[in-house]
């Protein structure tokens, strides 16, 4: 499923993502748009917000949770 597939322009987008030891998962309002396995990527550091530039728009984030992992 394309991430635009369930993007709805003027509402709140739930995304919920997952990413424990090289398995990481994506999914947009409630649909999985990623799941895989990453062996080369980073298994720790920063998380960052971000939007790509020469994008004309407002971008608002809300309600964002962080949950660490026991390991």
């Amino acid at each position: 499923i394309h991430a635009k597939a369930k993007f709805v322009p003027g509402q709140w987008t739930k995304m919920d993502v997952s990413a424990i030891g090289s398995h990481y998962v994506v999914k947009l309002n409630g649909a999985t748009i990623t799941d895989i396995q990453d062996v080369q990527g980073r298994k720790e550091g920063v998380v960052a917000l971000q939007l790509h530039g020469d994008m004309d728009m407002t971008v608002e984030f809300r309600d964002i949770h962080l949950k660490p992992i026991s390991k």
